[in-house]
């Protein structure tokens, strides 16, 4: 199957717009698994063993 230049176009277009529709969710999505929630982080998460593991010297709200 031999696309046309216009093809391609319409096709990168297309692909440009889902991928900017979707990221955002997906970001979400991912950050939210890896056990960042909305009142910080969730205990006994990945993100829990990770700050556990340099000894959560961030200060809290920074």
């Amino acid at each position: 199957m031999v696309l046309s230049p216009k093809q391609k176009t319409v096709i990168k277009i297309v692909a440009g717009v889902t991928c900017a529709v979707v990221a955002p969710f997906a970001v979400v999505g991912i950050v939210g698994a890896i056990g960042f929630g909305a009142g910080g982080i969730v205990a006994g998460s990945w993100a829990a063993g990770f700050m556990a593991s340099y000894g959560g010297t961030v200060a809290a709200g920074s």
